[in-house]
């Protein structure tokens, strides 16, 4: 009877424990804390590569790069609300005055369509965010 009662307590100290673990982890990128991020689209179509937004965040700041493919790059800088990037300004290389700038007013990314990557950011992810910041902090 007492490894039966050691058994449920211990069951429910797991339970617990589970609860607050789950519950601790951020649910939003507006929970998360300042850092970068790797998040890839959770629909893909046939043949396609993944579409991937790399991310530095700070605040409710976000500076990133949204990759289409291995060639389609595009830098942007938004407004972070919930799991939402909104009101972003985005351009696309080259990276200079004269490009083609666009404004994408209200959401411009909605994370609930992407998940979230452990993959740590590679030399070449973080060159792309370097060169990102450079476009807008001149």
């Amino acid at each position: 009877m007492q490894s039966i009662d050691r058994l449920v307590t211990t069951f429910v100290l797991f339970t617990v424990l589970t609860n607050e673990l789950v519950q601790a982890q951020p649910a939003t990128l507006a929970d998360l804390p300042a850092g970068s991020y790797r998040y890839e689209a959770t629909h893909v179509s046939s043949g396609a590569e993944p579409s991937q937004l790399l991310l530095w965040k700070r605040g409710h700041t976000v500076i990133g790069v949204q990759s289409r493919s291995a060639t389609a790059k595009f830098c942007f800088r938004g407004f972070v609300e919930q799991n939402r990037i909104v009101n972003a300004t985005r351009v696309a290389p080259p990276y200079a005055p004269d490009s083609r700038w666009e404004a994408l007013r209200g959401d411009a990314f909605n994370l609930d369509d992407y998940r979230r990557s452990e993959r740590a950011l590679t030399e070449g992810d973080q060159a792309a965010l370097r060169q990102c910041f450079q476009v807008f902090w001149r």
